[in-house]
């Protein structure tokens, strides 16, 4: 839940400030793994919208520190159960982050 979560705030974070932003989390069984989708929209949200986002230099290095522990969760995760970890970004579309996890 935690590997999850962690890709649902990366997402939030590219959202924030604009409005029709939407996550989508998807899960199937594919020959006795699961997969995981978490995906955004960013990509289709116009770019002319307002951003409430902190422009502020500072804060761009917090953002990249609160991104890298939330990617070292997920890869900490992932190679826990021996599984896989994709991110990618849909161009048109937004970002997408695939996790496959073998069954317990």
């Amino acid at each position: 839940r935690c590997a999850l979560l962690a890709l649902v705030e990366h997402s939030r974070n590219y959202l924030a400030g604009h409005e029709g932003g939407e996550i989508k989390i998807s899960a199937e069984t594919v020959e006795d793994k699961t997969r995981i989708i978490v995906t955004d929209n960013c990509g289709t949200i116009k770019e002319g919208t307002s951003s409430s986002t902190a422009t502020d230099y500072l804060a761009w290095s917090l953002e990249g520190k609160a991104k890298g522990a939330r990617f070292a969760l997920v890869q900490s995760v992932v190679e826990h159960f021996q599984g896989q970890w994709q991110m990618s970004m849909r161009t048109g579309q937004g970002n997408e982050s695939v996790l496959i996890l073998p069954p317990e």
